[in-house]
């Protein structure tokens, strides 16, 4: 949503009594204002991950919520009884492989020595391509094996989740004995010494925002006090509101400010400023009527007063941004009836 805010407050309101009617006045001066747009979001870890499992199985071990975990480090593991007996069968089942390949070279190493120079007799031809063949055959099967191993390995590996960088555990979301749906997130991680502010800016106001514009936050943690920040990236591709809008994804810096302690999901408003106006002159909403779609205000003049039309700009928390008809300096009036 955008919005305009007053930086410096420029006008005075006072009353004068007219026969018994009170009659509100303001005199008209020059202010500056912050044109920005109101983005609601969470405070999010720069870094942060979700971990899940890639293959089905029942939960050994996983990390106590709020854990400090190094790099490296298991965070999760599944029962691996059934993946481990398979690698180590696989294992043997290479070596043997291996081993049968390496005897079958020797054989026919053998048997080149013996039949060497009689190449030509149909007898020794059969054995030399007997030896060549139980080669081939016996690499074959060590290549099989290896892959086979390599996949016991691997399917072994996937019943692990390890710390992609050191952080804390956020969010543990099942218990041991339990099978976590495939895919599903185990185990939230995040780096809880750097954070930033997501917010969701609506279509109709994501064509004002870019990055470097500055932005305060304020978090619903600590409502009274303001974080300076920036942007730093807005998304070139949009996602579904849960009203059926599109809506942008905003990234925005938090500044580091003194008894301020971040925590990733903080709900928040930043107010992003994207024009800043130098000394506009402004009149209060309620100074203002129309007649036939103009703009008019009653002028203070000497003893009286007279009907003014106004060319108004943007209506600005109940002010009117005035382009023509009013100078610095202006009383304007409000009668009771208007």
């Amino acid at each position: 949503m955008v919005v305009a805010v007053l930086v410096i407050v420029g006008l005075r309101f006072f009353s004068s009594r007219f026969g018994n009617n009170q009659v509100s006045k303001t005199q008209v001066t020059k202010t500056d204002l912050e044109i920005s747009t109101s983005v609601s979001g969470k405070v999010k870890a720069v870094r942060e991950v979700s971990l899940s499992f890639p293959i089905s199985g029942k939960l050994s071990q996983v990390a106590t919520e709020g854990a400090q975990v190094a790099e490296g480090e298991v965070v999760a593991l599944l029962d691996t009884f059934d993946l481990y007996s398979a690698y180590q069968s696989s294992l043997a089942s290479l070596n043997k492989a291996r081993s049968a390949y390496s005897n079958a070279i020797e054989a026919k190493a053998e048997i080149d020595a013996t039949y060497a120079g009689r190449e030509g007799d149909n007898i020794v031809k059969a054995k030399l391509a007997e030896g060549k063949t139980n080669v081939e055959a016996y690499a074959a099967a060590s290549e099989v094996a290896k892959f086979t191993a390599d996949q016991a390995l691997a399917n072994l590996t996937k019943a692990i989740i390890r710390a992609p960088f050191s952080g804390s555990v956020v969010k543990v979301s099942y218990k041991v004995g339990e099978v976590p749906s495939l895919t599903s997130e185990v185990v939230r991680m995040a780096d809880l010494s750097s954070f930033y502010f997501e917010a969701e800016a609506d279509e109709v106001d994501v064509g004002t925002l870019k990055t470097s514009q500055r932005a305060l936050i304020t978090l619903d943690a600590y409502p009274n006090r303001e974080l300076r920040g920036e942007i730093t990236q807005v998304d070139a591709v949009s996602h579904p509101t849960g009203s059926g809008g599109t809506a942008y994804n905003v990234k925005i810096s938090l500044s580091t400010e003194p008894g301020i302690f971040f925590r990733s999901g903080f709900n928040g408003e930043a107010k992003i400023v994207h024009e800043v106006k130098r000394g506009v002159l402004v009149v209060p909403a309620a100074f203002v009527h129309q007649k036939e779609g103009r703009n008019f205000v009653r002028l203070s003049q000497g003893n009286g007063s007279a009907e003014r039309e106004i060319n108004v700009g943007e209506l600005i928390e109940g002010r009117y941004e005035v382009l023509e008809g009013l100078k610095a300096g202006d009383i304007v009036i409000r009668r009771p009836s208007q």
